[in-house]
């Protein structure tokens, strides 16, 4: 079961965040972004990892797309936070490796952190050699020494951004 303390209002989660994705829709902390006219869905397709729903990045049917889901967090003052996530990736999935700083966006397949939501650093990458094929693996991140790395901290409205660029098959 999930824990959740939303702020309706401003569309930033509080912590703690736990999401399962099992309402079918998304929370107003998060929010989506195309390339091009398919957005991420909640859907069952694929085998989810647990539970009958998942976050499934899709995109336009044969087209390089990049497709990114965006998590509005508050963390300022939080001590020792991690980014915990499952995620699968198929064999048929072209990969594109994240640069390790990049501004707005950028076509490649990772997790990225930025405390002003136009400036990202990496979390993690999604490309085969991360994260293997055809089965769900759990990552766990620690994400104040990413932040440190680059002389940030955490704030009242971080943003962690997955995202997956590459053909999409239908």
């Amino acid at each position: 079961n999930a824990t959740f303390q939303i702020r309706d209002e401003d569309g930033i989660a509080a912590m703690p965040v736990a999401e399962t994705f099992e309402s079918g829709v998304f929370s107003n902390y998060w929010t989506t972004y195309t390339s091009l006219s398919n957005r991420p869905v909640i859907g069952t397709n694929d085998g989810p990892h647990g539970g009958i729903r998942h976050v499934d990045m899709q995109g336009d049917g044969w087209s390089n797309v990049l497709s990114e889901l965006t998590l509005s967090v508050d963390l300022q003052g939080q001590p020792d936070v991690h980014l915990r996530f499952w995620h699968k990736r198929f064999h048929f999935e072209a990969e594109r490796a994240m640069p390790a700083v990049f501004a707005g966006h950028t076509n490649a397949d990772g997790v990225a952190i930025s405390v002003d939501g136009t400036n990202w650093y990496k979390i993690h990458g999604l490309e085969d050699d991360d994260t293997g094929e055809e089965t769900y693996r759990q990552f766990d991140v620690a994400l104040e020494p990413i932040l440190a790395a680059h002389g940030l901290e955490f704030t009242n409205h971080v943003r962690i951004k997955f995202q997956k660029y590459g053909y999409y098959v239908p």
